[in-house]
């Protein structure tokens, strides 16, 4: 966990509430944490941005890629 208590399983709780909330109003829901994070649950050290704690830009550019040739 982070020093303000952010973990993996608060994220992950949180993207789930994200993903219910689209599919109950029709929204399209695009699982990025399957792209991004490792097996363990974080996100992968390529992808973090020197912060530490969000995703850099060659995260941002998996996800572009990703919506290139995944798009509805």
């Amino acid at each position: 966990p982070s020093s303000d208590g952010l973990t993996k399983e608060l994220v992950a709780q949180a993207n789930g509430w994200i993903k219910d909330i689209s599919i109950q109003n029709g929204v399209y829901f695009a699982d990025l944490a399957y792209l991004l994070n490792d097996e363990s649950g974080y996100l992968k050290d390529e992808y973090v941005s020197p912060d530490g704690r969000t995703v850099g830009s060659a995260g941002i550019a998996r996800i572009v890629e990703y919506f290139r040739y995944h798009g509805v």
